[in-house]
């Protein structure tokens, strides 16, 4: 009886197990079919599709070598470790602004009214800070700060007499006159 019936067992997992193959054959194909029209080769998951892959996962004994077509076998044994505490998330993407460095832009921002993104972004990376001009721009626009982006050459942006009237405790020893002598030897 026992025999007989381990041999029905292996009848019909020989019976049904082409078809299996088969419909894991299409669903690879159409994994890759997907992929190809895809443009970028990353595809980022979000926690629950990488909560579902995990359990789907588990069921496999996590042994899916040859199996993921989503991930690569390394980022899914990083997502384990991660679920299961051994290591940290890590975020994606660039790191943010330090918020030391948005106070200096704003300050720069608001203290030069005439200079456009691309100048305070120059004068950042004097001081050996660095932040891009789109994220100057970005960073005056959410303080409400609104220079110019210096996309081309202008006339003065400060007449000489407001340069004259700023400067004027400071220039008390300059002298704006001459007068030309003429001498034998020229």
């Amino acid at each position: 009886m026992n025999s007989t019936f381990s041999l029905l067992v292996v009848f019909l997992t020989r019976l049904f197990m082409p078809r299996h193959n088969a419909q894991l054959r299409l669903l690879k194909a159409q994994i890759q079919i997907l992929r190809a029209r895809i443009p970028t080769q990353r595809i980022i998951l979000s926690p629950e599709e990488k909560a579902e892959l995990l359990r789907i996962g588990a069921e496999c004994g996590h042994d899916i070598d040859g199996l993921m077509a989503v991930a690569k076998p390394a980022t899914y044994k990083r997502w384990l470790a991660q679920m299961r505490g051994e290591r940290p998330f890590k975020a994606v993407g660039r790191p943010r602004l330090t918020q030391e460095l948005r106070d200096v832009v704003i300050r720069i921002g608001s203290e030069n009214l005439l200079w456009g993104y691309k100048r305070i972004a120059g004068e950042l990376k004097k001081l050996g800070l660095y932040a891009g001009a789109n994220s100057v721009k970005r960073i005056l626009n959410e303080a409400g700060i609104h220079p110019s982006p210096e996309k081309h050459k202008k006339k003065p942006a400060l007449p000489w007499t407001t340069f004259v009237r700023a400067h004027m405790e400071s220039m008390v020893a300059c002298d704006f006159f001459t007068k030309t002598v003429l001498t034998a030897r020229g």
